[in-house]
């Protein structure tokens, strides 16, 4: 699993607890956030983000973000596709032109 902004969008936050500092102690920002609700756990530092799905794994992260504002709206497949479309209609285009000669 990736951190994503549709990922980030379906979660909700919380602010840290006191209890929570003891798990993430590493964390800078005056007011981190988690998401602890769902089966993934999401914390944001700042512009950072860490995401544990394995929450019985080693520990470490599944994903890391170092900046999460730089996160890309679409996916590189959506994008991918929607160029493929505009190419397509354009060759449709042409080939209408080519009816009317």
């Amino acid at each position: 699993m990736k951190i994503t902004r549709e990922l980030l969008e379906s979660l909700t936050f919380r602010v840290f607890t006191k209890n929570d500092y003891y798990g993430f102690a590493g964390v800078q920002s005056p007011v981190p956030l988690i998401s602890d609700n769902t089966d993934v756990l999401v914390i944001i530092d700042g512009c950072y983000a860490e995401l544990y799905a394995n929450l019985n794994d080693n520990g470490e992260a599944d994903d890391v973000c170092e900046d999460i504002r730089e996160l890309m709206y679409k996916s590189p497949k959506q994008i991918a596709i929607e160029a493929e479309i505009a190419t397509m209609e354009a060759a449709l285009a042409a080939l209408k032109e080519t009816l009317n000669d």
